[in-house]
């Protein structure tokens, strides 16, 4: 089977994340990757110019291929809103699907995303954090052997439970997000503070607070205020104090509510943030893996392109 090329994305609401990537086989290699507007920066008229902008000089090079997108491209806020296919009716092991549609001569596809319900009747949804799944799925096949978790953390971060490699359920947290509101709009830290690329010991401080207090997680927060007031920790220490009793705390509660499974679990990201997540899920006693995002995607698009050659 001779190489093809494909132009593949995350169109997600702060940034575009935008590939180049040759698919032979089994085999997926990423050529060149760049970033674009993220969606709710775009109008939604306008999404075909931002993505033929972004990859102006890719389109010749990938062949006349279909362009694959995920994310918030298919929400409310992107290009066209599509339907969340529900984990509850998927055949297994097959959970991503596709919408088509033509722009500008060429054929886009959008992956539609999931959603799940809960027994207490609650919703949760992911747009993106599925063709990752896929790509750690073909590149661990443990996973795909009984019960296993996946770790997705961002903004909104995303815990999964895999049965036989089938999404069985997922659940969201806010702690990305929790951590950006209070930084922009609290006072528990300065909103210039920034995080080290690797966890300090300041990061670990707050794993090993949030893991042995018996305070709220409301009341542990404002630690991050008082270590700079009367302990002498600079901006810089308390945001990694606070960064670490959000993330020990979203681990904890993930771990609590999957039962406290025994497996190693993967955990898909930036290196900086994943490195955080790591360390506090051993610091709960368990194994964890990490895997990069970027090689998480390409191989979740290139199990979209495969699956369409059959």
């Amino acid at each position: 089977m001779s190489n093809s090329k494909y132009i593949v994305g995350n169109w997600g609401t702060t940034s575009l994340k935008l590939m180049l990537i040759e698919v032979c086989d089994e085999d997926v290699k990423v050529l060149e990757d760049r970033e674009g507007p993220g969606a709710k920066k775009v109008q939604q008229d306008q999404f075909g110019n931002v993505l033929f902008e972004v990859a102006a000089d890719w389109l010749d090079r990938s062949d006349g291929n279909p362009i694959f997108l995920a994310g918030m491209v298919g929400s409310t806020i992107g290009w066209k809103e599509i339907d969340y296919l529900d984990v509850a009716i998927c055949e297994k092991s097959k959970f991503l699907e596709t919408v088509c549609f033509q722009e500008q001569g060429r054929e886009i596809q959008i992956v539609k995303g999931l959603k799940y319900q809960s027994s207490d009747g609650e919703f949760d949804v992911m747009r993106g954090e599925e063709v990752e799944i896929a790509g750690a799925l073909a590149e661990f096949p443990e996973l795909s052997i009984g019960e296993q978790v996946l770790c997705v953390p961002g903004t909104h971060a995303k815990w999964v439970k895999l049965l036989d490699g089938q999404i069985q359920s997922f659940s969201t947290s806010v702690a990305g997000e929790l951590f950006a509101g209070l930084k922009q709009n609290g006072v528990l830290i300065p909103s210039n503070s920034q995080l080290p690329v690797e966890p300090s010991a300041y990061f670990e401080k707050g794993v090993k607070s949030a893991l042995a207090t018996q305070k709220a997680f409301v009341h542990q927060l404002f630690s991050a205020r008082t270590g700079q007031l009367l302990k002498g920790e600079t901006a810089a220490q308390a945001a990694e104090r606070l960064s670490g009793l959000i993330i020990a705390n979203d681990v904890a509660g993930a771990l609590m509510r999957l039962d406290d499974l025994d497996q190693n679990i993967v955990v898909i990201g930036n290196d900086s943030l994943v490195d955080r997540y790591c360390l506090t899920i051993r610091a709960c006693g368990k194994r964890a893996t990490p895997m990069v995002t970027l090689k998480a995607s390409s191989l979740g698009f290139s199990q979209i392109i495969q699956s369409m050659k059959l």
